[in-house]
């Protein structure tokens, strides 16, 4: 879904870099990046863009409706966004750290703002969640060998959660569409 001249927005040091296309740039609020900036008030004329990503950016947002608004400003017409967001998940970057999202949360502030909901999957169901958290606990209780334990079995938490209805996702991605 994401083509041509791509923004990733709140980038950090750009994990996500080979998942892009070519053509891309990368955003955060503080070096090392390619452009400084606020995803809030993006350093940008009007339909810059093709495509854009935001992973794991919007819960650290005190306006998260405006950037889903400058999103679409920069935005040229027929270009995707790909969002994804957290849903239970501990507090990180603290103090920076405001929201959690559900499915509807995302649909109605992506509306809000002009997008299509292409569509919003969950990242992982209710067995993966609790081990997932589990791992986080044990590494914060300093027992992280313990945690890498827990990846043996991973496939069969996975399957567990492909079996039953998805509930409780760790969190959302999210396709929206600028027509």
């Amino acid at each position: 879904a994401l083509f041509g001249m791509t923004l990733d927005i709140g980038s950090g040091k750009s994990p996500y870099k080979n998942l892009l296309p070519k053509k891309s740039y990368a955003l955060d609020c503080k070096l090392p990046c390619e452009v400084v900036g606020d995803a809030q008030a993006l350093p940008f004329i009007d339909k810059s863009f093709d495509s854009l990503s935001c992973f794991q950016v919007l819960e650290h947002l005190p306006e998260p409706e405006q950037a889903l608004k400058e999103m679409h400003r920069v935005l040229r017409s027929k270009s995707y966004v790909l969002i994804t967001t957290p849903f239970m998940w501990p507090e990180h970057e603290e103090p920076q750290d405001f929201f959690r999202y559900t499915r509807y949360g995302l649909a109605y502030l992506a509306e809000k703002a002009g997008f299509r909901v292409i569509k919003i999957s969950e990242d992982s169901g209710h067995w993966t969640q609790v081990m997932i958290r589990f791992g986080y606990w044990l590494d914060r209780i300093k027992l992280a060998f313990l945690a890498l334990t827990l990846q043996i079995p991973a496939w069969a938490w996975d399957k567990l959660d492909t079996r039953y209805k998805k509930r409780d996702p760790i969190g959302f991605t999210t396709l929206l569409l600028k027509d």
